[in-house]
């Protein structure tokens, strides 16, 4: 897991400043999912409201959908 979260903070930290908000949004959701499994559900949720408000500014509702269904995962 270690590997994993480096590896998410990484890709995070290269999309920072770019026009991507499908791709940050999906980072976000994936390292959410990776650290709610971990046991880390404040910063999993903090994530997952980020990649919400990510694929709401671009109309992406299959992602939203895909947020809210991990959200209700995470405790």
């Amino acid at each position: 897991l270690r590997a994993s979260e480096e590896h998410y903070r990484e890709s995070l930290a290269a999309l920072d400043g770019m026009d991507a908000p499908w791709s940050m949004g999906v980072r976000k959701l994936e390292f959410a999912q990776m650290l709610a499994e971990k046991g880390d559900s404040a910063t999993a949720k903090k994530l997952l409201a980020e990649a919400k408000g990510l694929f709401a500014c671009i109309g992406a509702e299959d992602m939203l959908e895909k947020v809210a269904t991990v959200s209700e995962s995470v405790r």
